[in-house]
């Protein structure tokens, strides 16, 4: 709708803060600021707009989900009147402050063609490939209620920063692996590096200022990407590939430098299987969209992919 169309062209990412953009150059100030929020000519027509109406009731309801670590399931989000949405849908609020419209979430759905390209038949046996070969070279991450997490390339460590001090270089480490096998296998670190720059090229599509952001800043702190053979703009220092997975409400404080891109890629079951944006009341069924793509700022939006109970082993992200 126009009313639709309206809100893509004046929605906004969070902005970077002041003392943030000091990290950058000049030249990389100015690259950033050249950047569009959105692709809003691709978005135009065939995005659904959703506007957070009862901002005080959402965060209400987001930070009772947040104190309370709650693990809800789809019932749960049913009975406390979720919107379940299965399109490509921008999430925002135009309450805070007055006139302004934040992003809070951009999600894509299969019939965007840069999604369906990118996970093709052989890029969701790559992924699955990918996974598989992480359980037997990465220990899984210990924060999930169902299923797992593995994460390749570099962590940010907070155990060095107790005192809130940017430490620099000295705060970040690779990841661990278990079986130093993976060293010589070039299969799976060819699967790792692809995946990763499928998900940051529909970054630079999608939201090119957030794409831009996150490799300036990147660069700036020092970080070497995963892969040099990929151009630096579409490369970035980490990802997390995850298998039935399901966790509490959360945001996640160590991605406030940068955006959190996830690709879901659904297995051969088809269990339900949902991501939720706490503060909108909206629910997107992954099992209905697959392959899909979201974007948001997860450091100050509350989210959560759902357990699917009698259902562990429900498809990958």
């Amino acid at each position: 709708s126009r009313a639709a169309d309206e809100l893509i062209e004046r929605a906004r990412w969070r902005q970077t803060s002041p003392d943030m953009l000091k990290r950058l150059s000049r030249a990389g100030r100015d690259a950033l600021g050249e950047e569009p929020d959105l692709a809003v000519k691709l978005l135009h027509g065939r995005c659904a707009v959703v506007e957070v109406e009862d901002v005080r009731g959402g965060e209400a309801l987001a930070k009772h989900m947040l104190d309370t670590k709650a693990t809800p399931d789809e019932a749960a989000c049913r009975a406390l009147g979720f919107t379940f949405l299965r399109t490509t849908t921008l999430v925002v609020n135009r309450a805070v402050p007055p006139r302004q419209v934040t992003v809070k979430a951009l999600f894509l759905d299969r019939e965007t063609a840069a999604v369906a390209a990118a996970f093709d038949a052989e890029g969701r046996t790559a992924f699955h490939r990918a996974v598989t070969a992480a359980k037997r070279y990465v220990s899984a991450a210990r924060d999930a209620v169902q299923g797992a997490q593995y994460c390749e390339g570099i962590r940010y460590d907070r155990r060095h920063n107790a005192h809130k001090q940017d430490l620099g270089r000295d705060a970040y480490h690779t990841f661990c692996h278990r079986d130093e096998k993976w060293r010589r296998d070039a299969t799976y670190k060819r699967d790792v590096v692809e995946l990763l720059f499928k998900v940051c090229e529909l970054e630079r599509i999608f939201v090119p200022r957030l794409g831009r952001m996150r490799a300036l800043f990147r660069d700036a702190m020092g970080l070497v990407p995963l892969s040099r053979t990929l151009e630096d703009y579409i490369s970035a220092p980490m990802l997390v590939m995850s298998e039935s997975f399901g966790c509490e409400v959360h945001v996640d404080k160590s991605a406030d430098k940068f955006a959190e891109s996830i690709a879901w890629v659904r297995g051969t079951r088809r269990h339900p299987w949902h991501f939720i944006v706490a503060c909108a009341g909206v629910a997107f069924e992954l099992h209905e969209a697959a392959p899909c793509f979201l974007t948001l700022q997860a450091s100050c939006t509350a989210h959560a992919t759902l357990r699917t109970p009698g259902h562990e082993n429900h498809p990958s992200k």
